[in-house]
């Protein structure tokens, strides 16, 4: 098993939005959180991803591996859009 961190297949942009998009699901009781990700944030970039892993991935499974990601994360998970340093506390 190849062990990634969020930077390693997304801009911080596209992490941003990620966590925009699991705040904006955790209001819906995390409905759908892994399907719109992989949807809106992996598929469009799925190509780059494969191509930095070298290998071939599924969109829906790292939409899963992302929602696991920020739940473990729980109230601690930053907004990007009020701490601008919200990376640091995703690389540790």
């Amino acid at each position: 098993m190849k062990m990634i961190a969020l930077g390693d297949i997304l801009t911080n942009e596209e992490i941003a939005d990620a966590l925009r998009l699991f705040k904006e699901c955790q209001k819906d009781c995390g409905v759908g959180f892994a399907g719109k990700c992989a949807k809106q944030i992996i598929e469009p970039v799925l190509d780059r991803i494969n191509k930095k892993l070298g290998q071939e991935n599924d969109a829906h499974y790292l939409g899963f591996a992302i929602e696991y990601v920020f739940g473990l994360c729980g109230d601690r998970l930053p907004d990007p859009d009020e701490d601008p340093h919200f990376m640091d506390f995703l690389n540790n």
